[in-house]
């Protein structure tokens, strides 16, 4: 699967997944006639050497150390990094005659390199890992190409239409519902843990709630959570799909009205008393004007993988390691390829 990344200039320091190494990378071309040959794309050359550098590149921008990951491991991101530099290489041949990296991105990526290397701890840590900044610039220029040729065949070549977006949305409608939100505050009692004192003392905090006590003053006085200092209990908004746990997101979404209070709550975390700080936003279906830029680029997505696909199978592609019978290309979630296979 192809995804596109967006650089910014503090992009070496970013921690990025390993499916980033999917998006294009310039990694053809100019290796050490000793490299072994992994793949070619019609007269360039994929070479071991850059692939292993740009596999422990990545994988350091990944927290991870390359020289720790199994055999079977390192195998599988060669492969995919494999991948990514024929991707590249088809891709920068589609973008020839296109100015893509222009003076003024040159320049930016000269500042992301010189920036990089005046930490002192990430130029020693290239150096032991053998990553030259040669291939970090490939790295960066790679975000550079492809958005630029993902703006190209989305824009030009395979536009998205009014009609495919209509027909998106009349078929998965279900899909675009802004969801039932709320904002709460809450005061947590995890001092007796999951006990029956526990309980007992929220049940206690919680009808000084119903009887009119003022929330601010109970979480100041009875909450176990170390951030109410700053935050006065206060949670935001919680939605179906917020970053908490299930229960808490389940006990507030029951809430109907600003000051509503919630039964005591269980949770990984304790018990907690949950106070509705508004009403109930209900979730709402979204319209087609509120759902299209989602669509456009759904769609889009879909516009350039088919493109790329395209351009790799008319591509001359031929890899001197085992590939995936069903996808002619290496395997990237483990197990052994089988034969070589060339386009």
């Amino acid at each position: 699967m192809y995804i596109r990344s967006k650089s910014t200039i503090k992009a070496l320091s970013l921690v990025l997944c390993l499916v980033l190494l999917l998006s294009l990378a310039a990694c053809g071309g100019g290796s050490k006639s000793s490299d072994k040959v992994l793949a070619t794309v019609g007269s360039t050359d994929i070479n071991e050497s850059l692939v292993v550098e740009l596999s422990k590149l990545l994988s350091f921008l990944n927290g991870q150390d390359y020289s720790t990951l199994t055999a079977d491991q390192q195998t599988q991101v060669k492969n995919t990094v494999t991948i990514f530099c024929v991707e590249n290489t088809v891709v920068k041949d589609a973008m020839k005659g296109d100015n893509v990296i222009t003076t003024d991105i040159k320049s930016n990526i000269d500042s992301q390199i010189k920036s990089a290397n005046e930490d002192a701890t990430f130029k020693s840590q290239m150096k032991t890992m053998g990553i030259t900044d040669a291939t970090i610039r490939y790295y960066l220029e790679s975000q550079y190409y492809s958005n630029a040729f993902y703006t190209k065949v989305t824009t030009k070549d395979e536009p998205v239409t009014d009609k495919e977006i209509q027909d998106y949305y009349d078929a998965n409608k279900a899909s675009f519902v802004s969801p039932a939100s709320i904002t709460v505050s809450h005061i947590l009692v995890s001092d007796a843990a999951i006990t029956a004192d526990g309980r007992a003392k929220a049940e206690m905090i919680r009808k000084k709630a119903l009887n009119g006590d003022d929330f601010t003053k109970l979480v100041d006085q009875y909450s176990d959570d170390p951030s109410k200092a700053t935050n006065k209990g206060d949670i935001g908004v919680v939605t179906s799909g917020a970053m908490l746990v299930q229960p808490f997101i389940d006990a507030s979404l029951k809430l109907k009205k600003k000051g509503d209070i919630s039964p005591v709550t269980e949770t990984t975390y304790g018990y907690h008393i949950i106070m509705a700080t508004s009403d109930l936003i209900p979730a709402k279906q979204m319209t087609l004007a509120q759902s299209k830029s989602q669509i456009e680029a759904i769609i889009g997505q879909q516009h350039f993988s088919d493109y790329l696909k395209k351009l790799k199978k008319d591509a001359k592609i031929k890899y001197n390691v085992p590939v995936d019978a069903t996808t002619g290309e290496p395997s990237t979630t483990g197990g052994n390829g089988t034969a070589n296979s060339g386009n």
